[in-house]
């Protein structure tokens, strides 16, 4: 299955939507579409569905908690 790149209006309306007030670039897509803002305090990764099961989401979202 080839990967579509999302548009960067998609990847801005999620800085938006959590009121980051920069700019982002698009870093790389390989297995996952990495941006991020301008200053490199935010990053944004987006991954399609089909990549990855609920459970395996939840467990990374626990694991970075950790790291934070």
């Amino acid at each position: 299955m080839t990967m579509v790149r999302p548009n960067d209006t998609t990847a801005e309306g999620f800085f938006k939507l959590w009121d980051i007030p920069e700019t982002l670039e698009f870093v790389r897509g390989v297995e996952n579409f990495v941006y991020k803002s301008k200053s490199g305090d935010y990053f944004l990764r987006l991954t399609q569905e089909s990549h990855r099961q609920l459970h395996e989401v939840q467990s990374e979202l626990e694991w970075m908690d950790r790291l934070s």
